[in-house]
């Protein structure tokens, strides 16, 4: 008998059970298709939905991985009406805060990927408001020197207008 070691929870794993089982066919098959960076923290976050008293069963990893896989290639993720860019750095990163340090608050096993989405979109939503900042900042100085005299063009311009007005006052 092949025997593995799970790396998150260090249960030994009987590969040829696996193998041999539809459901675990298909969970490996899904594997391969997870970017390669998000296949370790995966399996670590998955284990946040193993019930109490029992393993969780293949068929859940495969429902579980079938949700999150199409937002996890597309890098992007859609919380209500909203959606987001999500590159694989923050998917690892949420990952495995997640299933290293699950916050107390947060009661296991978890039923939906609806924490770590949410938590997701708010850091995304962080990212991207920073960006649209130095977007901002960066046309308001385009080809402009902070340290630099203003144009010589904009305040003649003005300073004519406000003669032409004094002119027709008198």
């Amino acid at each position: 008998m092949l025997k593995g070691v799970c790396p998150n929870c260090a249960a030994h794993i009987d590969v040829a059970a696996a193998i041999n089982d539809a459901d675990g066919r298909r969970f490996v098959e899904l594997l391969r298709q997870v970017p390669g960076p998000l296949v370790k923290p995966l399996i670590g976050y998955l284990y946040l939905f193993r019930p109490e008293k029992t393993a969780l069963r293949w068929s859940r990893m495969v429902s579980l991985t079938q949700e999150l896989l199409p937002m996890m290639r597309a890098a992007r993720i859609e919380v209500g009406n909203a959606a987001y860019a999500a590159p694989v750095a923050v998917w690892a990163e949420h990952l495995v805060a997640l299933a290293d340090h699950p916050p107390t608050s947060l009661r296991l096993p978890l039923k939906t990927h609806g924490y770590l989405l949410t938590v997701m979109a708010a850091a995304c939503e962080k990212v991207a408001a920073r960006d649209e900042q130095r977007t901002i900042e960066r046309q308001r100085g385009r080809g402009r020197d902070p340290d630099a005299a203003p144009p010589r063009g904009d305040h003649r311009e003005g300073l004519q207008s406000v003669k032409e007005v004094l002119r027709g006052s008198r």
